[in-house]
């Protein structure tokens, strides 16, 4: 059972604050923008980080008319938990987190969902798609075949919808990785050039690319 409460707000594109309880119960919290169309993003950050490193993200994705919903997963930011003591199921159980945001975006109207995850939230956003049907994109940034336990190989195989991969060259576990996972699937790949992971990757250009290819 999924239970969501919000602060009352009307004004197109201004945040409310979220709090969401998990099917296990665990209370997190985020931050929703309504958008002036009927999709939405729900976005994932990387591990020790928190829903505030997609802030400037966001401000370009409003202008493309997208609802958002950014949450701290279970154990960061203002979310219930400490990720410091967490198990391998502990970080498994993320997926619940974005599973809940998805949930809150479907409570609110928003019919065309795409999910864009940061490093350990690549993982997590892969999963999540390849288990539930109502996900129609990926954007993953950083991602790896297992991080912190949260294993991809089998679920990437079986993804069936449009997946962007964005690493850098220099990152080389996830730039190995993702080499590999292009080329199990039908995904699109945009390699950079550095050593920038997850948010770190997002710069105005990989910015536009995003948005270019989610347009498509």
């Amino acid at each position: 059972m999924f239970v969501f409460s919000s602060c009352t707000n009307n004004n197109i594109q201004s945040p409310n604050e979220v709090i969401l309880t998990t099917a296990d119960n665990v209370v997190i919290r985020g931050t929703y923008y309504q958008g002036a169309s009927n999709r939405g993003l729900i976005l994932l950050h990387q591990l020790g980080s928190d829903r505030h490193s997609y802030d400037k993200f966001i401000q370009e994705a409003l202008k493309y008319n997208f609802s958002i919903i950014a949450i701290d997963f279970r154990g960061h930011g203002d979310s219930e938990m400490d990720y410091a003591d967490f198990t391998e199921d502990d970080f498994k159980g993320m997926e619940k987190d974005a599973t809940a945001a998805k949930v809150y975006l479907k409570s609110q109207g928003i019919k065309n969902i795409y999910v864009v995850g940061a490093s350990i939230g690549a993982n997590t956003a892969i999963n999540l798609a390849s288990h539930d049907k109502e996900i129609e994109a990926v954007i993953a940034l950083s991602p790896s075949f297992n991080y912190k336990g949260i294993s991809t190989r089998d679920n990437v195989i079986n993804l069936k919808i449009p997946l962007l991969i964005i690493i850098s060259n220099g990152d080389s576990v996830s730039y190995d990785d993702s080499l590999i996972m292009a080329k199990l699937t039908d995904a699109d790949l945009l390699i950079l050039s550095g050593f920038e992971h997850g948010t770190n990757t997002l710069t105005n250009e990989t910015e536009d690319k995003i948005f270019e290819w989610l347009e498509e």
